[in-house]
């Protein structure tokens, strides 16, 4: 990876700035009951997963695990169905905004 310029540590900053809020949203609407089963937050890890994936080209895929939510993200997957449906974020069909190597198992 280049040195890094400002434009992309800002891009970078506003990505895992956007996962914590994706999480926390999470976590609170597992706590009000709003998500079935058990959440995996990766609250902190934020900045492994933009580091990660700002490495990455459009066309390279990604896997993840049971923390998966901010790779997901950061690889330029979108929030918006999730949180507009309330559901777990795996069992969101793709969104035409996502990047091509975005893809979410259910």
């Amino acid at each position: 990876m280049p040195k890094l310029n400002e434009q992309t540590a800002l891009a970078m900053h506003r990505t895992m700035c956007r996962i914590r809020y994706f999480e926390e949203a999470a976590s609170a609407k597992y706590k009000d009951g709003d998500l079935p089963g058990f959440i995996h937050l990766s609250i902190g890890q934020e900045a492994c997963a933009v580091g990660v994936c700002a490495t990455l080209e459009v066309s390279d895929y990604i896997t993840s695990t049971h923390r998966g939510h901010g790779h997901c993200l950061a690889k330029g997957g979108d929030a918006k169905p999730a949180a507009a449906k309330g559901t777990y974020i795996r069992s969101v069909s793709l969104s035409s905004t996502m990047s091509p190597g975005v893809r979410l198992a259910g």
